[in-house]
């Protein structure tokens, strides 16, 4: 990782936000907690696998994550994260289509398929009526196997605008960065559709 790119992974809360009608794809904004913007994300539009792509500036000059799926459109996708410059893998994430009908599940491994880390919903009432009434704010953790908690997801109350905060428990935390942020663009993307 570069200097410049380092000092964009340093903060621990990362705030996004989903654009407003984008009709063909998705385009989202990935801020600290002082609103400076960090990065930014595109969904491509028009393709029958999923593929999305996180760069440094809105003037996409520095592509440094790409994230798609080998799969066409799937209930239950797995996503591989890696970076476009080396083409080194980070790792996948993937859906769990069925438990996600009740509560979204996600599942997130290295780059040998080693489980590292679970988000889900924080709660089954919250999960529950988050479905039956769009409104309802959701909320999210990040797990590693040992259940130790890597991240929180709190989704923002705005009935227009998709956004998250995602609050990195610790400095050094157990899974990768890169990782964690390609899950909430996911998390953004996927929820948007469902929304």
């Amino acid at each position: 990782m570069g200097t410049d790119l380092i000092q964009q992974f340093i903060g621990n809360v990362f705030f996004i936000k989903k654009k407003l009608l984008k009709i063909i794809g998705g385009e989202f904004r990935i801020y600290d907690d002082k609103e400076n913007l960090l990065f930014f994300a595109e969904q491509e539009g028009l393709k029958l696998k999923e593929i999305f792509h996180i760069y440094t500036d809105e003037a996409k000059t520095n592509e440094i994550i790409g994230i798609t799926t080998p799969h066409v459109i799937d209930f239950a996708a797995s996503y591989e994260v890696k970076d476009t410059n080396t083409n080194e893998v980070y790792g996948a994430i993937k859906r769990e289509g069925l438990k996600s009908i009740f509560m979204d599940e996600w599942t997130i491994m290295d780059n040998k398929g080693q489980v590292i880390g679970k988000l889900k919903e924080k709660s089954a009432l919250g999960a529950f009526l988050s479905r039956w009434i769009n409104i309802i704010p959701q909320h999210y953790v990040i797990k590693t196997p040992d259940d130790k908690l890597v991240a929180a997801i709190d989704q923002k109350f705005n009935p227009l605008i998709l956004q998250y905060t995602m609050t990195i428990q610790d400095p050094n935390p157990a899974l990768d960065k890169r990782l964690l942020l390609g899950m909430l663009v996911l998390l953004t993307a996927i929820e948007g559709r469902q929304k």
